[in-house]
């Protein structure tokens, strides 16, 4: 999850892992998303491990413009599909997982989760984000009318400098509507609305999800390398080797299994 909203929060972040080691007695590594951090991680004593994180990039949309120019830099056939969608009357729907029912969230989740062959959030894994965010997380829905439940939704957290994209889910049969497209803009204004500068869009695998970084890559962002996973350990900078090969040698141990 977050560490801190931005770089110029990272002051002795370093520091502060180190105490969150100690006190949990054993190893920590953190996998940051944004290339500052790690670099900040680096200075303060944390190493960088050899072993990628889950994703390999990211892509990055700057806000700071009006919403004119956040539609110009859309690649014209996601402008076409967002036009598209305007006109179809879809409509958008605001909910707070804090206070709003997590069901119709939890189903279009796990619908896409089967399509793309990933395991979704549970409900109480939901309610945890929605327990420690508050107001911080929320779900932008998309709705057609004669359909009961959201055909799409945008997962965010909305931190004082960044958004992070969580979850864009469809349902399977509303593919072709271009919800996503409604439903993510709608979530780019709404982090304007909130001064937030910096939109993540949580993540991206050409090999493993081409479909997905495509429609991502198409949205006037810029495509930003994750900058890997980073150790840090309970005591001294000695104990780095010996907490390296026991993060190896337990990786080994999962694999043979």
């Amino acid at each position: 999850g977050p560490l801190a909203p931005n770089a110029e929060h990272c002051s002795n972040l370093g520091g502060a892992l180190q105490r969150i080691a100690r006190f949990l007695a054993r190893p920590l590594v953190v996998a940051p998303h944004n290339p500052a951090t790690g670099a900040t991680l680096v200075a303060e004593g944390c190493a960088k491990l050899q072993w990628k994180t889950y994703l390999p990039a990211t892509v990055v949309i700057d806000l700071a413009c009006g919403e004119t120019e956040l539609r110009s830099r859309l690649h014209p056939k996601w402008r076409n599909q967002l036009s598209k969608a305007e006109r179809s009357g879809i409509t958008i729907q605001d909910l707070n997982l804090a206070t709003d029912s997590l069901k119709q969230v939890s189903d279009i989740m796990t619908s896409e989760a089967r399509l793309l062959g990933f395991q979704a959030p549970s409900r109480s894994e939901l309610r945890a984000l929605a327990d420690a965010f508050g107001a911080d997380l929320a779900v932008h829905t998309a709705r057609l009318e004669g359909v009961s439940s959201p055909i799409a939704a945008a997962v965010v957290l909305y931190g004082a400098g960044e958004a992070l994209l969580f979850a864009l889910p469809t349902s399977a049969e509303h593919k072709g509507t271009n919800a996503a497209n409604l439903v993510l803009f709608h979530a780019m204004l709404e982090a304007q609305r909130r001064s937030v500068n910096r939109f993540d869009l949580g993540g991206i695998d050409r090999n493993a999800t081409p479909g997905v970084t495509h429609f991502k890559q198409r949205t006037g962002g810029l495509s930003v390398a994750y900058p890997g996973a980073f150790l840090t350990v309970p005591g001294p900078k000695v104990f780095h080797t010996v907490a390296r090969v026991s993060i190896r040698l337990a990786r080994r141990r999962r694999q043979t299994r």
